[in-house]
């Protein structure tokens, strides 16, 4: 399940549309509010699923293992700081290296399941292996937490976020980013009439 939010004004009135996408079909809720209580009311109170989100604080009511973040929102960030520091080399260093992890990652977790391995082996080889990125992200970020860096503010999120960057790793099928449900908001507002779409 992916959500995402965007503006949207109606009757004079500025409110939100919320999307949930799931992989198979999709829902928009118009709300007068970011607030992170949306999201438990969009998701329910019994959701099992994984939740792929970007890092809108908003988002942050529904945390823990089964939360994905989105790693092309963080690769963008990463990116914009690149283009504002375009001399500073450690910068550069580190940014390689963050794309480098995350793209292992992701190839890593598209791979099929070693035929040998029973499937309780196969996910804790999963388990194993998310560990091992989040030890390799975190190594690369923690030393620029505390410093006056321009990576400071990425770093800090990687400490508040880590559990939640590497769940596609773990759990088949999942995405390591949210874009279907960016998608999914992308027309609002401006780029199509309301009754174009399903507003609930």
């Amino acid at each position: 399940m992916q959500a995402d939010e965007t503006d949207w004004r109606e009757d004079d009135q500025n409110g939100y549309i919320w999307s949930l996408s799931p992989p198979t079909i999709r829902d928009d809720e118009d709300h007068h509010s970011r607030a992170g209580e949306v999201v438990k009311h969009l998701i329910g109170q019994d959701f099992q699923g994984v939740l792929g989100s970007d890092f809108y604080v908003g988002s942050n009511i529904h945390q823990g293992r089964r939360h994905q973040r989105c790693w092309i929102h963080f690769l963008r960030d990463v990116h914009e700081l690149k283009k504002q520091f375009p001399e500073d080399q450690m910068l550069l260093n580190w940014a390689r290296q963050v794309k480098a992890i995350s793209e292992k990652a992701v190839s890593w977790a598209v791979q099929d399941p070693e035929p040998s391995l029973s499937p309780r082996q196969q996910h804790q080889a999963r388990v194993a292996q998310r560990h091992a990125f989040e030890r390799q992200l975190w190594t690369l970020c923690q030393p620029y937490v505390q410093r006056d860096v321009p990576q400071r503010t990425l770093c800090k999120r990687v400490e508040n976020f880590l559990p939640e960057l590497f769940v596609f790793v773990e759990i088949p099928g999942v995405p390591a980013h949210n874009h279907l449900a960016e998608r999914s908001v992308r027309p609002f507002p401006g780029h199509c009439s309301q009754d174009q779409w399903r507003i609930t």
